[in-house]
């Protein structure tokens, strides 16, 4: 019999794997019809050398959005510059914030119901929606989100404030979640 303890491990393990295969497949096959993912590519790409124009929008990447959160990419988009890279960071934060609403259901539900919780939260169409999607730096707001509501729980408020603190630099409008979180 499995470990209970490993269980969640082994079924974010095996949709690692799953959607590793799908979403490369995905890439190679010109699945990919937005520019989203092009964009953010590119202003890697630029301010891994030192601009942040990108000519793809015909603007400054900071003057859209502030998606400050890309500059904690850049160290691993500098190791694999291409475009997957941000697929994988992407499908990375997707079962990390599988594995921390196990977290959060494990404490109030017990394992069984916890373990279904975060089976239908990987398997739920709009948070596949999200994984099939190009890219977007948003994408690394649900674990953090989820980070934050475990700290917040537990009153851990150093940990509270450093995931509010990368929650912000996500996007500008996160800020109104973390407001959120005070009231």
């Amino acid at each position: 019999m499995l470990n209970n303890r490993r269980l969640p491990f082994i079924v974010c393990a095996v949709s690692f794997f799953i959607w590793y295969i799908l979403l490369f497949y995905k890439y190679y096959h010109f699945g990919y019809s937005d520019w989203d993912l092009a964009f953010f590519t590119q202003a890697c790409w630029q301010l891994l050398h030192g601009s942040q124009f990108t000519s793809i929008a015909g603007i400054n990447y900071f003057g859209d959005h502030s998606y400050f959160i890309t500059l904690l990419t850049l160290p691993f988009f500098a190791l694999v510059p291409h475009p997957l890279t941000l697929v994988l960071l992407k499908l990375i934060a997707y079962l990390t914030a599988a594995y921390l609403f196990y977290k959060i259901a494990y404490e109030a539900l017990g394992g069984a119901s916890a373990l279904a919780l975060m089976v239908l939260y990987i398997i739920f169409p709009a948070n596949i929606f999200s994984l099939l999607y190009e890219f977007n730096p948003e994408s690394f707001a649900p674990p953090i989100l989820f980070w934050m509501l475990i700290a917040f729980q537990k009153r851990q408020w150093r940990s509270f404030l450093i995931a509010s603190l990368l929650l912000m630099l996500i996007k500008e409008n996160m800020a109104l979640l973390v407001c959120a979180f005070g009231l």
